[in-house]
């Protein structure tokens, strides 16, 4: 699993599209790794594309 997370960091940080949400840190306590992103507001995906 920490080999997932740590992948999926390197491919957020390498990737640079107004698409893709982008990464702002990550972190972990003894119990939980944390990926914090930048606030997307105006609602979920999906009701983004219901509208």
């Amino acid at each position: 699993m920490v080999t997932y997370i740590r992948n999926e960091r390197l491919i957020l940080d390498a990737l640079d599209h107004d698409g893709v949400v982008k990464l702002k840190c990550t972190f972990q306590d003894p119990d939980s790794l944390y990926m914090c992103c930048e606030l997307c507001p105006g609602g979920d995906l999906y009701e983004q594309i219901s509208r």
